[in-house]
């Protein structure tokens, strides 16, 4: 492992270490390195929104998004699918495993100030076998 890795290795234990959670953002695109995953101390992949928004069209990213999440899941990651805007796509990632999503479909950006009232107006649970929005 080169100097700068081992920097950037013992600042980010050291973060993880006050409980923060780390995770791997647009995992897919760019610099991902496979080999990082087991070294930093990561505890969620996040996978882009470029592969997410396949899912609704059936384009063949599907494929990638169902390794991500299965890859994650191998080495015992939590993952964040980002970009979702369809029913459809939030369906086929929760039956592919997928424990978080963000995007329009689940909720428009809100000001500071209106997050309260959002956080309020919530469920707090669902019932049992209810997929969500």
């Amino acid at each position: 492992m080169a100097g700068e890795d081992r920097q950037v290795l013992a600042g980010l234990r050291e973060i993880a270490a006050t409980g923060v959670r780390l995770s791997v953002d647009d995992f897919g695109t760019g610099h991902s390195s496979l080999s990082r995953l087991h070294t930093f101390p990561i505890h969620e992949l996040k996978i882009d929104k470029s592969f997410v928004m396949s899912l609704a069209t059936g384009e063949p990213n599907g494929g990638l998004v169902a390794g991500i999440i299965a890859l994650a899941h191998g080495i015992n990651l939590e993952v964040v699918a980002e970009g979702v805007e369809s029913a459809e796509a939030y369906r086929q990632l929760q039956h592919l495993g997928c424990e978080r999503a963000q995007g329009y479909h689940l909720g428009r950006p809100v000001p500071p100030e209106d997050i309260d009232v959002l956080v309020r107006q919530r469920p707090t649970h669902r019932a049992a076998g209810d997929p969500g929005p």
